[in-house]
C-alpha cells in the first residue's frame, strides 16, 4: 500500500471514528480557517511546543466572536490529544479538522 493510500485512509477513519460531527457555531471563521489553525497545532506539536503554551498564544490573537477562541480551544485539545497522536502530519490535521466542520455544517 503506498504511503498517500495510507495517509488517506487515516484521514477517513480518523474523520468518522474519534470525531463525531455535530453542527456548531464558527463566528466569523470558516472550515478552511479550522484546518489552517489545526494544520499550525500539529506543527507546533510536532516542534515540542507544549499545549499550554500553544493555547497560551490564542490570547495574542483578535477574534470577532466568543465562539471562535472556543473552537480553537477545542481544536487545540484534539491535536494535542489522541487525535493527533493518530496522524502522520499538519496536512493530515487539516483535512480532518476541515473535513468534520464541514460534515457538521450540513448537519
Amino acid at each position: 500500500m503506498s504511503a498517500r493510500l495510507a495517509h488517506r485512509i487515516v484521514v477517513l477513519l480518523a474523520v468518522s471514528v474519534v470525531l463525531p460531527a455535530s453542527a456548531y457555531d464558527l463566528g466569523s471563521m470558516t472550515c478552511d480557517d479550522m484546518g489552517t489553525y489545526a494544520a499550525e497545532a500539529m506543527r507546533a506539536r510536532s516542534a515540542g511546543t507544549a499545549k499550554e503554551d500553544f493555547v497560551a498564544a490564542l490570547e495574542q490573537r483578535t477574534f470577532k466572536a466568543d465562539v471562535e477562541k472556543r473552537n480553537l480551544q477545542d481544536v487545540a485539545a484534539l491535536i494535542y490529544g489522541r487525535l493527533g497522536s493518530q496522524l502522520f502530519d499538519d496536512k493530515a490535521a487539516f483535512a480532518v479538522i476541515k473535513t468534520d466542520c464541514l460534515t457538521a455544517s450540513k448537519r
